[in-house]
């Protein structure tokens, strides 16, 4: 029953992401419901468990292109800021619940996937600041082609003022169902948790998927979550 349980929150994750999504590109001439925004997310994040080098996120911005009429570009660049603004949310509560549980050593597998997770929202943070500079002065000798995609791929990556705090609130209740997702998972094999190693135990093998040497992190973040389960008490 708790598995079943905490399976329901995870798949009541995909309608929020795709309202998420429909609210990043509110600015844009975007056709589609939320339900078909529901349906792209779910489907691209399928592509995701079973390719590489996260090649489900193009497949995201193709099928964007397809259903709602908007450009590639426009589409992977709403993608990408709300991959970034999941990476700071992972990042911190890891780097939180890891303080909390493991403040005096951190193992070697923890201490890799917090660097990971750093270099990665710093990494497309960075990149975000710089197509934001471009768009303000770009270099003469960039073809003019390449110069269209730089300003769609800005012009998707940046949401309306307006559109963010519905972007918070979805973000806040997909992560708050994600963790109560590895809960109910947990106490099904009659192990409770406390809410710092819930969020511990969620987030760790999370920030290891995002290497993207194998399809949905698989295998890295199998060793991560066994790892994580030891450290909490786990036979």
């Amino acid at each position: 029953f708790f598995v079943l349980l905490g399976a329901l929150c995870h798949y009541f994750t995909y309608p929020l992401r795709g309202l998420r999504w429909k609210h990043c590109m509110a600015h844009l001439p975007t056709k589609g419901s939320a339900l078909e925004f529901t349906k792209v997310v779910f489907f691209y994040n399928f592509v995701d468990n079973i390719a590489p080098a996260k090649l489900g996120d193009i497949y995201g911005a193709h099928l964007a292109r397809i259903n709602f009429n908007v450009s590639r570009s426009e589409a992977i660049g709403s993608i990408f800021f709300q991959r970034t603004l999941d990476a700071w949310i992972l990042l911190s509560l890891a780097l939180l619940s890891s303080w909390l549980l493991l403040s005096a050593q951190l193992p070697s597998s923890v201490l890799w996937a917090l660097i990971g997770g750093m270099v990665i929202a710093l990494g497309s943070t960075l990149l975000m600041l710089t197509f934001f500079l471009l768009d303000k002065s770009i270099p003469r000798w960039i073809p003019e082609r390449i110069i269209a995609l730089i300003r769609a791929f800005r012009n998707g990556m940046w949401p309306s003022t307006g559109q963010m705090p519905p972007i918070l609130a979805y973000t806040f209740a997909i992560w708050t169902l994600e963790i109560l997702w590895i809960y109910f998972l947990i106490y099904g094999f009659d192990m409770a948790l406390t809410p710092s190693k819930t969020v511990f135990l969620t987030v760790i093998p999370l920030l290891a998927s995002a290497f993207p040497f194998t399809p949905s992190g698989v295998g890295v973040v199998e060793l991560t979550m066994f790892s994580c389960l030891r450290l909490v008490g786990a036979a």
